[in-house]
């Protein structure tokens, strides 16, 4: 699977607080080695997929 984001993420990413960054990074890698993973709640988003980051 193919992960990719558009600028405007990344625009957003580097918005968000360092700690909140982190969290998003590891569940990234989280996201990598076990998409099915259930604390992801990864779902589809319109044409996208979504993956959860916390609360």
């Amino acid at each position: 699977m193919s992960h990719l984001a558009s600028p405007g993420f990344w625009k957003c990413y580097e918005a968000l607080p360092a700690a909140i960054q982190e969290l998003a990074d590891r569940n990234f890698a989280l996201l990598q080695a076990d998409p099915a993973h259930p604390s992801l709640h990864f779902k589809k988003a319109g044409r996208f997929r979504s993956a959860r980051v916390g609360l």
